[in-house]
């Protein structure tokens, strides 16, 4: 099966678009219902550009689901060097913004997630 076949590959596709085109209100929802929708573990890429997503918008306990989601099947992104850190930045992160109750009040009419 080519590697957009699977429903959950194509909304990580759409959801990384919207991303990056720094529409994360789209994003968030496409990537949790992409999310939702894999039936196997190969669902970490698409929780940490959702969590990633969520923090764009200033909303790190969203952000942290996702990676809630994560931690307990991290070896997949554990194996990659890269990715390893960029993961571990991003947690270290969302973790600080928590703790620091530095989470900023959305705005109306904002790019804020649902």
């Amino acid at each position: 099966m080519p590697l957009l076949g699977k429903p959950h590959h194509k909304g990580f596709a759409m959801g990384k678009v919207l991303f990056h085109l720094g529409r994360n209100i789209e994003a968030v929802r496409i990537l949790e219902e992409a999310a939702s929708l894999s039936k196997d573990d190969d669902n970490d890429f698409i929780l940490e550009l959702g969590a990633r997503a969520s923090f764009a918008l200033k909303d790190p306990k969203r952000a942290f689901a996702a990676i809630e989601q994560i931690l307990p099947t991290r070896e997949g992104i554990m194996s990659s060097g890269p990715r390893r850190i960029a993961f571990s930045l991003l947690e270290e992160k969302i973790r600080r913004a928590l703790s620091s109750g530095g989470v900023q009040t959305r705005t109306e009419g904002a790019n804020t997630a649902p």
